[in-house]
């Protein structure tokens, strides 16, 4: 993660992702974080918030 103002290190963050191996890892994280937004678990989420 960078600072939204950072343009210097978000490019080179960028960059860094031509490294197969990194790129993989950093595939293979989103591809786990993105489970912890399923749309049934959400749902159930705000319904228990309103209750």
């Amino acid at each position: 993660m960078v600072d939204i103002d950072d343009y210097k290190s978000l490019a080179d963050s960028i960059i860094r992702l031509d490294d197969k191996e990194l790129r993989s890892q950093v595939i293979e994280k989103g591809r786990e974080r993105v489970k912890m937004f399923d749309a049934q678990m959400t749902a159930d989420k705000h319904a228990e918030l309103f209750r």
